[in-house]
Formats: structure tokens, C-alpha cells, sequence
């Protein structure tokens, strides 16, 4: 340890320092039979000291309870944000809307598509016969006049399509993210509530990654992982398959 640098207790020496300041009586049992004599300690007499004797496996149970509260208090934890969000149910379902809404534009971007195959196909059709030398000048000239129309409601046509592309990813793009905030939003909730309620230190994302897209954390044991226990009140009530059974 370096000079000036602060000595932090470990947790449970923390706990023991704790049981000291509640139970004073253990801290003279200690020093009482860590000493060969039988001289007073701190206004205790020996013949006092023996009769504290008698309660000391009792006061060593308390002592072993507090230390292990501190230690609990300060104990840090893991969870994969990641994986709690994807099997969310609530996740699911916003994804199934979401993949509805999806299909449904599809489905009006199929049709405009077929509008603008047809059209071509019309363009083909004027364009040969614009072409044909046994149609007369005048048909000609009335199938280029034809033509030149569809071939502007062709690229109207196109345009629209794109717009139309356009617009839907935006929206599906913002309802996306909002949704996905919404449930984060839930889910944070959830881990701190659970960290609150067991006097957890931190909790911490394993599945957080640096900038050049290694794992910020290399190694977390799974006892000390929580995932599983959030995920569990997360989704407490709802069956999969089930709508009905929506918590």
C-alpha cells in the first residue's frame, strides 16, 4: 500500500468491527482470552470476564449474523441486460406487433409494386408500337404521346414507392426505439427494486461491451449472477402462448 493511500476494510471485517460496536462485551471476551493475565480490562473485573464466559458461544452466533449481514450488504452481482430483455415477455409481444406492422406494409408495398410491373408492361407495349411502321404516322404519334405520359407516371410511380419505403422504416425505426427504452425502462425498474430488496452493493452488466466491441467484464461467477431470479419476476403470471395470462 502506497503512502497516504486509505486502508478499506473488507467486508467481513467490517461485520466484526460492527458486532464490536454493538456487542462491547465480545470485544473484552476477546481481549480477555487473548491476555495470560487476569487483570481488569476496561473496568471489568476477572469474576465478571467468567461469567461472560457462559454467554459467549451466543454472543459468537450474533457476532458471525452481523458480519455475514455486512457481507451480504456489500455483495456485488452480475446480470445479462441483454438476455433479460430477449426473453422479456413483454419483449416478445411488442416484436410480434411490430413484425405485424411490418408485414401489413409489405403487403401495400407488394401492391404498388404490382402497379408499377403493370405500367411497365404498358411502356413496352406503346413503345413497339411507336416503333410499328404499319400503323399509320398518326397512330405513331398519338402511341409516343401515350408513352411519354406513362413513362412520367412511371417514375411518379417509383417515386412514391420509395417515399412510401422511407416513411414506414422511419416509423417503424421510431416505434422501435421507443419500445425498446419503454422496456429497458421496466427492466431497470425491476433490477434495482430486486437489488434494494436483497441490500445488494451494485449489480452490474455482464453484457456491456467497450468501444471496439470487447466484453467489459471478462469473467463473473454464476452464483453471483442474477439473471435467472429477474427474469423470473419479470415474467411471474404470464404464460407463453397465452395473452389471457398477461400479468
Amino acid at each position: 500500500m502506497g503512502p497516504g493511500a486509505a486502508w478499506i476494510r473488507p467486508p467481513r471485517i467490517r461485520g466484526v468491527v460492527e458486532a464490536f460496536r454493538i456487542f462491547p462485551e465480545i470485544r473484552m471476551i476477546c481481549l480477555y482470552e487473548s491476555s495470560a493475565l487476569g487483570t481488569l480490562r476496561n473496568g471489568f473485573s476477572k469474576e465478571r470476564m467468567l461469567r461472560m464466559k457462559c454467554f459467549f458461544p451466543s454472543l459468537m452466533v450474533a457476532l458471525l449474523l452481523v458480519a455475514g449481514s455486512a457481507q451480504a450488504a456489500d455483495e456485488i452481482v452480475f446480470i445479462d441486460l441483454q438476455e433479460v430483455f430477449k426473453r422479456f415477455y413483454k419483449t416478445q409481444l411488442a416484436q410480434d406487433q411490430i413484425r405485424e406492422q411490418a408485414d401489413d406494409i409489405k403487403v401495400e408495398r407488394d401492391e404498388m409494386a404490382a402497379e408499377v410491373e403493370s405500367l411497365k408492361k404498358e411502356i413496352e407495349t406503346l413503345r413497339s408500337d411507336a416503333r410499328d411502321e404499319t400503323l399509320s404516322e398518326e397512330s405513331r404519334a398519338a402511341k409516343r404521346d401515350q408513352l411519354e405520359e406513362k413513362l412520367v407516371e412511371l417514375q411518379r410511380k417509383e417515386l412514391e414507392i420509395m417515399d412510401f419505403e422511407q416513411l414506414r422504416k422511419e416509423q417503424i425505426d421510431a416505434q422501435n426505439q421507443r419500445m425498446t427504452k419503454k422496456l429497458f425502462d421496466e427492466i431497470q425498474e425491476a433490477v434495482v427494486n430486486y437489488a434494494k430488496m436483497r441490500n445488494y452493493a451494485a449489480v452490474i452488466d455482464r453484457a456491456s461491451q467497450s468501444r471496439i466491441g470487447t466484453d467489459t467484464i471478462l469473467y463473473a461467477s454464476v452464483k453471483f449472477d442474477i439473471t435467472a431470479q429477474v427474469l423470473e419476476v419479470l415474467n411471474e403470471g404470464y404464460t407463453t402462448g397465452n395473452p389471457d395470462s398477461t400479468p
